[in-house]
């Protein structure tokens, strides 16, 4: 998450919210605004300090909640499909990871897991799937979305990935979620 006000970059562990929040359902899949509605009420530890936990064969498992608390809790946070990049709104969405990176969730798929290089275009996808949170962080000069994801540096580059322009993977679908953090 990155505070435009504190001017911070603070990347949440999702591994404490898998283990801790029950209002998500662990590995099975959970909705950022109920994760955001948890960290107003629970500080998260940042990633290095709640690292990712993974088995032999590489997918992220559940485990027992360490419940480590973080130095910070998101104050507020606003679902686009109520703000000024609403759902299905592509160039909402747009301008407003050029203000904020935010949380939007994509149909990931096969392709999607063992990404490691290029540009994912829209046959990479589900047809109309909604199964994975991403950290949309912007775009680059030929306007494909730039995402990180939550499985740690060996995914992707680095941790990161591009999607091609337009609504790949639907990640226009459902807008997206920016936070303010205390």
């Amino acid at each position: 998450m990155v505070s435009i006000q504190k001017k911070i970059n603070f990347t949440f562990s999702p591994q404490q919210v898998v283990d801790c929040d029950p209002s998500n359902y662990g590995c099975n899949g959970g909705w950022p605004p109920y994760v955001l509605k948890y960290a107003k009420t629970q500080a998260i530890a940042n990633n290095t300090k709640y690292p990712y936990t993974w088995d032999t064969y590489l997918f992220g498992v559940s485990g027992t909640c360490a419940n480590l608390s973080g130095p910070y809790k998101v104050s507020t946070y606003t679902t686009t499909a109520s703000s000024t990049t609403a759902a299905n709104n592509c160039p909402a969405l747009l301008r407003q990871v050029a203000k904020t990176p935010m949380v939007v969730v994509i149909a990931a798929s096969n392709a999607f897991m063992y990404y490691s290089s290029g540009v994912l275009d829209i046959s990479t996808c589900p047809a109309n799937a909604i199964n994975h949170a991403v950290y949309l962080v912007g775009v680059d000069n030929c306007n494909n979305w730039i995402i990180q994801n939550s499985w740690g540096v060996w995914w992707g580059i680095n941790g990161f990935a591009k999607l091609a322009p337009n609504n790949t993977c639907n990640i226009c679908r459902y807008g997206g979620t920016y936070t303010t953090m205390l």
